[in-house]
């Protein structure tokens, strides 16, 4: 859930909020309590220091929140799309994310890389996310498939042999691994044709990737996968408190430091 920070002591902001975390909070429907603003504060500016991996964001939903219409606003470009649930009320939320039903429930981020990419490209990516509980399954945390360019855009932190497969832009979804526990912060992260797979801030394996021709024109799920527009497949009961997508060139152990003080 949202950090309210109940056990320290936090003295009011002299001079107000960063612009950039008062647009988020003004855009948000439930208030937040003086805690939860200091906790996004206090996010925020470590988004934006050492690496700026804040300037790097494009979409970011943090579905771990105050309330349940505030998990559909983006913490970058909030003023944007919203994402959408779909399912409801198959689609639970609690102050720690959403679950699906594992049927039918699923967030639409509503972020079309083909479209809406600033400065991602095929070949400079991150996905990040947050996996709230420890599920192993044949199912899928986020993504979308493009027949057309036969491209895999999905991820299974825990997949039933408890390794976890990634694949982004590419037709190839490799395994990274043993991952026994689902629980985490991940982050893929592709660089030229090679991707690569961090836990909790530090690197988990890293594969080579046979990148499409062009990115898919398909909005991104979360709790299962875009099939072509057409249906949603492989939804996961695993529970997620975090999704978003940057650039390449991520600073990762700040970038997992920084949501830690809002998750």
């Amino acid at each position: 859930m949202l950090k309210t920070f109940s056990n320290k002591t936090i003295s009011p902001k002299a001079f107000g909020y960063d612009s950039d975390a008062q647009a988020y909070m003004n855009a948000c429907q439930d208030p937040f309590t003086f805690s939860q603003k200091n906790a996004i504060e206090n996010g925020f500016i470590a988004l934006k220091a050492g690496n700026n991996n804040f300037s790097l964001i494009e979409r970011c939903y943090l579905f771990s929140n105050a309330g349940r219409p505030n998990s559909l606003v983006s913490l970058k470009n909030p003023t944007g799309t919203k994402a959408a649930e779909v399912a409801s009320p198959a689609l639970t939320w609690t102050s720690a994310g959403f679950t699906s039903d594992g049927s039918t429930s699923y967030i639409n981020t509503n972020f079309n890389p083909r479209i809406d990419s600033i400065t991602i490209t095929k070949n400079s990516v991150c996905v990040f996310w947050y996996c709230n509980t420890d599920v192993q399954d044949s199912k899928v945390d986020w993504g979308c498939y493009d027949g057309t360019n036969a491209t895999n855009n999905y991820v299974n932190t825990r997949f039933t042999d408890d390794h976890l497969y990634a694949g982004i832009f590419s037709g190839d979804e490799p395994d990274f691994g043993s991952n026994t526990d689902s629980r985490g912060f991940y982050a893929l992260e592709v660089i030229g044709t090679t991707a690569s797979v961090y836990k909790n801030g530090v690197l988990f394996g890293t594969h080579s990737l046979s990148i499409g021709t062009q990115m898919p024109n398909l909005n991104f799920y979360v709790c299962g996968f875009n099939f072509e527009d057409a249906s949603v497949q492989s939804l996961t009961t695993r529970q997620q408190s975090l999704w978003g997508i940057a650039a390449s060139g991520i600073n990762h152990s700040e970038l997992y430091n920084a949501f830690l003080l809002m998750l």
